[in-house]
């Protein structure tokens, strides 16, 4: 997720995402808009500080909880200028893994606490 946004590529995600995956396509539309404007963010801000696994998942589904922490960054151009400074901030993001023919997918992605 992180990485899509600092290189804005968005084939990064889209490579995970299943096609009914909402939270997934927001982040798809993130780094795309960001490289339509030759724009990224300065850093890998993302940093995952625990997950739960949900009991009633299966073999073949997991739902997972996951900490994470954005911290404060730069949008900036392609000289390094910044255009925007984001905030940080602590959330929760509620993941659906399944596994397909192709193998493990984001099946759903999202955000459950802020």
């Amino acid at each position: 997720m992180g990485l899509s946004a600092y290189q804005a590529d968005s084939a990064l995600v889209a490579t995970l995402s299943g096609p009914n995956c909402h939270g997934c396509k927001t982040l798809i539309d993130y780094a795309d808009e960001l490289k339509a404007k030759h724009h990224h963010v300065d850093q890998q801000s993302l940093r995952l500080h625990g997950q739960i696994v949900y009991p009633n998942s299966t073999p073949d589904r997991y739902i997972i909880d996951a900490l994470i922490e954005d911290q404060p960054s730069k949008i900036v151009d392609l000289q390094n200028v910044t255009v925007s400074n984001q905030a940080g901030e602590k959330f929760t993001l509620r993941n659906t893994v399944s596994w397909s023919a192709g193998g493990w997918v984001m099946s759903e992605n999202l955000l459950v606490k802020n």
